[in-house]
């Protein structure tokens, strides 16, 4: 009786193992990283939005042809988030914090300054919460997967990020 070489194994069993590696690790893992750094990217865009929203001379009204905050909140926020794929911004929210300097109580309003800040009793920030809809890069269907966030459906998130006013005056325009 001849015996059977056992090299022809080789060559039926790889590409089940691979399939099996692909599907249960690699694949896996390339959906995380996609995640992660499309997180990465709507964070972006509150840090950037809260920055430049700092910086603006009114706080809702533009004046003398410059955006107010909230308008650069808002189109910084989706200009960051647009070249980018698998990110939807759902809103913006912007808002004064303000904290008195003896006590550090803070308060926060969405609305401008009812009276003119003063900056020796208080100091001001510019908040920006963005909230925005994360895509996995493979969305799985089926498998017995219930809903989960990142995996079978979009993650929401929401990021808030604060940054001192620089023009406080203007705060109640």
């Amino acid at each position: 009786m001849r015996q059977r070489s056992k090299r022809g194994n080789l060559i039926v069993e790889t590409p089940f193992a691979l399939f099996i590696f692909f599907s249960l690790f690699v694949f896996p893992f390339i959906n995380l990283a996609a995640i992660a750094l499309r997180t990465t990217f709507l964070y972006a865009a509150a840090h950037n939005a809260a920055w430049e929203a700092a910086r603006a001379h009114t706080y809702q009204n533009s004046f003398d042809g410059f955006p107010s905050s909230v308008q650069l909140a808002n189109s910084v926020a989706q200009r960051t988030a647009a070249p980018f794929g698998g990110i939807k911004i759902n809103s913006i929210k912007t808002s004064i914090v303000t904290t008195d300097i003896r006590t550090l109580s803070q308060s926060r309003q969405s609305t401008p300054l009812a009276v003119p800040s003063d900056s020796s009793l208080n100091s001001y920030q510019v908040e920006v919460s963005v909230n925005g809809a994360v895509n996995p890069l493979f969305i799985y269907n089926g498998g017995g997967f219930a809903n989960i966030p990142g995996l079978t459906q979009p993650m929401i998130l929401t990021f808030t990020d604060r940054q001192y006013c620089e023009n406080p005056q203007g705060l109640n325009k």
